[in-house]
């Protein structure tokens, strides 16, 4: 399958291989994930969780297969939640290796497959940004530099005239937070206007 990554860890003997898969349609996971069943008849559970869509409209799905609930799925579905990554599914294929990991053994184990297989790859997929802007005094032209270092504000741009505007993008997950610090950094007093693309 194209744009495909994946990696296998071993916990007490028990081989968990995580794949992950860039998908450009949501109803793409359920075949591929029917596809992972079908290489892998021998594993004892193939999990999955998957994040997909742009801006503030994701669909989130996941599913323990068969593992005690909530120690498989939602461990792999909130790794994909804490990362900027979208329109992916991470399976999960674990092959019983004899020994009980217990529920924290089990969690460990799927949140570690996820992280490792997230952190190999190579193909940066689209990334929701949204750009915005404001209008500040000079007097806070420091303490904005700082802030939006913080966020990882791209395509800045200032324009310096009575006040300044800048004018930046941010990742989409990222913009709440940010225009709450503005607020709170400006006492209230800075808008942040959203500019639609």
């Amino acid at each position: 399958m194209q744009n495909t990554i994946s990696y296998e860890i071993e916990e007490k003997r028990s081989r968990f291989i995580a794949t992950a898969f860039f998908i450009g349609e949501q109803t793409e996971a359920k075949e591929i994930i029917q596809s992972v069943r079908e290489e892998h008849p021998g594993a004892s559970h193939t999990v999955y969780a998957y994040k997909w869509g742009r801006g503030n409209t994701k669909l989130l799905g996941m599913s323990d297969d068969g593992e005690p609930r909530g120690t498989a799925g939602r461990p792999v579905l909130e790794v994909l939640k804490g990362s900027p990554i979208t329109n992916i599914l991470i399976t999960v294929t674990r092959y019983f290796g004899g020994t009980k990991l217990g529920t924290g053994g089990l969690v460990r184990a799927y949140t570690r497959a996820a992280q490792e297989v997230l952190s190999h790859t190579t193909q940066v997929p689209y990334v929701s940004r949204e750009t915005f802007s404001v209008v500040i005094p000079y007097n806070l032209h420091r303490e904005f530099r700082d802030l939006f270092s913080r966020y990882g504000v791209g395509d800045l741009r200032e324009e310096f005239s009575e006040e300044i505007t800048l004018q930046g993008s941010v990742i989409s997950e990222s913009l709440r937070p940010l225009m709450r610090d503005i607020t709170e950094l400006s006492k209230g007093t800075i808008q942040v206007t959203v500019i639609e693309e």
